[in-house]
């Protein structure tokens, strides 16, 4: 009977454990599972976010050497190096007209002259600035008078339906908001600042790159956002809109009137994006 007990205290111990080892290389191959998986995320985030970085260093190098005097400065089809379109900060229709010609008839050389290895489209749509029987757009379009038909008021309407209206609602009491250059933080946006502080007390500063600036103040995240730096009408123009359209002002800080394109001239005076006050 003793011998039959032990015998029968053994089998359940084996069983046990060959439970115990199921379950463990059940949990193991779950682990593995979500160790592959969580690589998998990781390595694709990776991998996109270096593309987008890429991809934006891309712009802003084709930007600038297309925004420029180019090279050589009176430069032709025949010796262009960097295809720009300004002469003495404004567009030439000659260099205009020679680039668009090159891009039609060899759009992988005007890829390489710009210095980018992505799909590029840029549109001039102000007659006053110039004649716009030369170029209407130049590069791949993703949108132009080909498929335009394909933006209509139906899928415009569908747009606004699942959009937000700005500013945004929803955000809590907070104290004054400003919003600066993350890479132009100068003596006197700091001396800005502290105007802002001696007249609203504590405030609350933000430093964000790029355009952001502008959308937060579009958003109400912000109340204000001065740059007191140089700026050239591209930086600028998206942006103001997007303020403007959700209700705030744009204004130049030597007239405190609306930022004006087209100038001569395109660089931008220094100016301030802030909140109407109601």
């Amino acid at each position: 009977m003793k011998i039959k007990n032990i015998l029968k205290y053994r089998l359940e111990r084996k069983k046990k454990a060959q439970a115990w080892g199921f379950d463990l290389l059940i949990a193991a191959i779950i682990f593995a599972v979500v160790i592959f998986l969580f690589y998998r995320f990781a390595v694709n985030y990776s991998q996109s976010g270096l593309v987008i970085k890429d991809m934006v260093s891309d712009i802003q190098i084709a930007t600038s050497n297309l925004i420029s005097e180019g090279y050589p400065k009176s430069w032709n089809i025949g010796d262009v190096v960097i295809p720009g379109i300004l002469s003495d900060d404004k567009i030439d229709e000659t260099k205009l007209d020679q680039f668009e010609s090159i891009a039609s008839s060899n759009y992988q050389r005007s890829k390489d002259l710009l210095n980018t290895k992505y799909d590029y489209y840029f549109y001039l749509w102000n007659s006053s600035v110039i004649d716009l029987g030369i170029v209407e757009g130049i590069g791949k379009a993703g949108v132009d008078s080909s498929n335009i038909e394909n933006i209509d008021a139906e899928n415009i309407e569908t747009l606004k339906s699942v959009s937000k209206k700005l500013p945004l609602s929803g955000f809590p009491d907070r104290s004054f908001t400003a919003v600066g250059s993350r890479s132009h933080m100068n003596p006197e946006t700091q001396e800005y600042f502290n105007d802002l502080e001696k007249k609203h007390g504590n405030i609350n500063t933000i430093t964000a790159g790029s355009s952001l600036k502008f959308c937060m103040v579009a958003e109400g995240r912000a109340d204000i956002y001065p740059r007191l730096g140089p700026t050239m009408e591209w930086d600028t123009a998206a942006g103001q809109i997007i303020a403007e359209e959700a209700g705030a002002e744009v204004l130049a800080v030597d007239n405190l009137k609306p930022l004006r394109y087209n100038k001569e001239s395109l660089k931008n005076p220094w100016f301030v994006a802030k909140v109407q006050l109601k």
